[in-house]
């Protein structure tokens, strides 16, 4: 997992291209997944990990942080 190797930015951006393609995430166990990887990329906390957060709260749960 890119995250693990200490690639948060380019984790990020494919978690981008991701939610991009998503209108909604409507399966518990994808959301689930989607937001273990928000958290996951919450401890790095760099400029491109809090946007990808925010992202994630919009699109899972339909938050605007």
């Amino acid at each position: 997992m890119l995250l693990e190797a200490g690639e948060a930015d380019e984790a990020c951006a494919e978690m981008s291209r991701v939610l991009d393609a998503c209108v909604g995430i409507s399966s518990p166990p994808l959301a689930s997944k989607v937001l273990s990887f928000g958290r996951t990329a919450a401890r790095l906390d760099s400029k491109a990990t809090r946007d990808c957060v925010a992202r994630i709260h919009e699109v899972v749960r339909g938050d605007p942080e």
